[in-house]
């Protein structure tokens, strides 16, 4: 490839005479020879296969050919780049490598600087290459402009992402140290990094990640260590009361065997009373039995007692009820003979007016007589009549006197009976009240009938609880036979095996010394751990020792 370049190069670099114009590379017209061309075609193919911007210049530095990556770069084209001097194709005054390296005749590699293109910084890295002909004759030279703005970055990264790790490492490595010395108060965080980007984060959360299950390590060893210092703590505390219960205990069993006899005499005791409890829950049930058996009879009399008294209450209502229909009748009676002594007011008036009109036919009949005598013989018929008209008078005046003197007799008669009727009937009312208050009295007789007769049911509920309650008494007796019984077996075989709990509590009394030992030898071992801020680990000199 550098031998076509080359010899490209050197045809570029000929006076215009022979050649007009290199064909561009972004496919414009070419002019020149068909040799020419087909080879200015060819390296502008080769340039754009390559993935970095790259620029041909002759033994001058002029551009001759330059790939779409410098194009688009150095944002110019064919027609503006070829001709000029690649120093030409950014705007700040940066020293360009091509001149340098055509005029010392040397490469340069990796030269790196900041050009200002279009107005915005780009940091590249700059590698040119001499190019030369068959024999060995410089024809021009080739660079290449790698942008490095993102390869910075990268070694930025990368040296911050090692400084990181370093500093980490260091960090972990000092707590790790602490740790192995006994000290269970490092802190298990990881240092925030100082640059935030994805791989320094992904480090940042795995370092984490670790920390996390030394935090728990420790947390975990902490949680040993206090349980073991609060164990050891309780150890010794319980080998000290194990000591003073085994003596306690050695007394408690003499004072057992001492106290045996008694229980066993006690149990003998009990069985002898629970035999006479027995038999008297056995008369208690028997009792029971017999009240509940008056106890139904009761019950039976008290229904019957209360049919009895709801029977009389109905028949005291209906006879409440006549009487009160026979006070009502009476009232009637006693209204029409008030009436009928108004009647008799009556007539004694019209009697008292016959009687007036009797006076007044007496008078005009002697009135007539006188007249009749003074007519003489005229006048005899007319006294005939007049004296029969004073007879008829005197008769009606005399029959007045009678009926006025009935009329008084039987008005005398009339309020007689009227006052008798209204006594009669107020005696009457004073009996019905009294039927009535005797209702009541049967109502409430029925009522406490009834009640009495819920709290026999409750009696006879109450009984049969009791009954049930005394053969349950009866079956714990029996228990308690059974038990004093057994009791009395097992105080034989607490007898027999005193002597061996006194062996075992010698025994006991023996490994309490022992734990007492290995108690002070736990706490020695937990005591080289670093628990607190002011203690210090001496797990070091303890394995020196």
């Amino acid at each position: 490839m550098f031998s076509l370049l080359a010899s490209r190069a050197q045809t570029g670099g000929q006076s215009t005479e022979q050649t007009e114009s290199v064909e561009p590379a972004d496919g414009s017209e070419a002019v020149g020879d068909g040799a020419g061309a087909d080879a200015a075609a060819l390296v502008g193919s080769i340039l754009d296969g390559l993935t970095e911007p790259t620029v041909v210049v002759d033994t001058d530095g002029a551009i001759t050919h330059l790939n779409s990556q410098a194009r688009s770069l150095f944002e110019t084209t064919d027609a503006e780049a070829v001709g000029a001097r690649p120093h030409d194709l950014w705007d700040s005054d940066v020293e360009d490598t091509v001149t340098t390296a055509l005029t010392e005749g040397t490469d340069v590699q990796d030269d790196e600087a900041t050009l200002t293109i279009g107005g915005e910084e780009t940091p590249v890295s700059r590698t040119v290459t001499l190019l030369t002909d068959d024999d060995g004759d410089r024809v021009g030279a080739l660079a290449v402009y790698d942008e490095i703005t993102e390869r910075r970055r990268e070694r930025r990264r990368k040296r911050a992402l090692e400084a990181y790790q370093e500093r980490v490492l260091d960090d972990l490595r000092e707590k790790l140290a602490r740790l192995a010395e006994g000290d269970l108060t490092v802190d298990p965080s990881v240092p925030e990094p100082d640059e935030e980007f994805e791989a320094i984060r992904a480090m940042h959360e795995e370092f984490d990640a670790m920390n996390d299950d030394l935090g728990r390590a420790v947390y975990n060893i902490r949680q040993v260590i206090e349980s073991l210092t609060d164990q050891s703590d309780d150890l010794t505390a319980t080998s000290d009361q194990l000591a003073a219960s085994s003596e306690e205990a050695t007394a408690s069993i003499e004072e057992i065997d001492a106290s045996s006899a008694e229980l066993a005499d006690g149990a003998d005791d009990l069985a002898d009373r629970s035999e006479r409890a027995s038999a008297t829950v056995e008369d208690l049930s028997a009792s029971f039995q017999q009240i509940t058996a008056t106890v139904g009879v009761i019950d039976e009399r008290s229904a019957e007692a209360a049919d009895m008294a709801e029977e009389g209450v109905t028949e005291v209502d209906d006879a409440v009820g006549e009487i009160r229909e026979a006070t009502d009748a009476t009232g009637d009676v006693a209204q029409r003979i008030d009436s009928l002594e108004a009647s008799m007011a009556e007539v004694g008036e019209i009697v008292e007016m016959i009687a007036e009109i009797a006076d007044q036919t007496n008078m005009l009949a002697l009135n007539a007589n006188i007249e009749a005598a003074r007519a003489g013989e005229a006048g005899e018929g007319f006294a005939v009549v007049a004296e029969e008209v004073k007879s008829l008078a005197e008769q009606s005046q005399d029959s007045a006197e009678d009926i006025a003197r009935i009329i008084d007799e039987v008005q005398q008669q009339t309020d007689e009976l009227v006052g008798s009727i209204r006594q009669a009937n107020r005696r009457v009312e004073d009996g019905a009240d009294a039927v009535e208050t005797v209702g009541d009295r049967l109502g409430e007789i029925r009522d406490r009938i009834e009640t009495t007769s819920q709290g026999v049911t409750e009696i006879t509920d109450a009984v049969e609880t009791q009954a049930d309650d005394a053969e349950r008494v009866s079956a714990i007796v029996e228990d308690n036979t059974a038990l004093a019984e057994e009791i009395a077996a097992s105080v034989e075989q607490i007898s027999t095996g005193l002597d061996d709990q006194a062996t075992a509590m010698d025994e006991v009394a023996h490994s309490a010394e022992h734990l007492n030992v290995m108690s002070d030898d736990v706490h020695d071992l937990v005591d080289r751990f670093r628990l607190e801020a002011d203690e210090e680990a001496t797990i070091d000199e303890a394995d020196a020792v």
